[in-house]
């Protein structure tokens, strides 16, 4: 997997746990709570990336820490 295959991953996600439409580029580099997510839809984002692409975060993920797609996207390309 690739980090054009996460963001396309993780926009779709992303559209499922917020009910609002984007209508901007996600950036790599872009806080989470920019999108207007709370620590709730984080975790629910978390649980779904999960499924997305079959990658276990588990309580390993820290969103404090993984609080970016490319934060996201290097802690889940170490796991794999």
């Amino acid at each position: 997997m690739n980090i054009d295959d996460f963001r396309n991953g993780f926009q779709k996600v992303l559209g499922e746990v917020v009910t609002t439409k984007f209508d901007r580029p996600i950036r790599d580099d872009e806080l989470f709570s920019d999108y207007g997510l709370d620590s709730l839809d984080v975790m629910n984002l978390f649980l779904q990336l999960e499924d997305e692409f079959g990658v276990p975060l588990g309580e390993d993920v820290d969103p404090e820490v993984c609080n970016t797609l490319e934060k996201l996207f290097n802690f889940v390309d170490e796991r794999k």
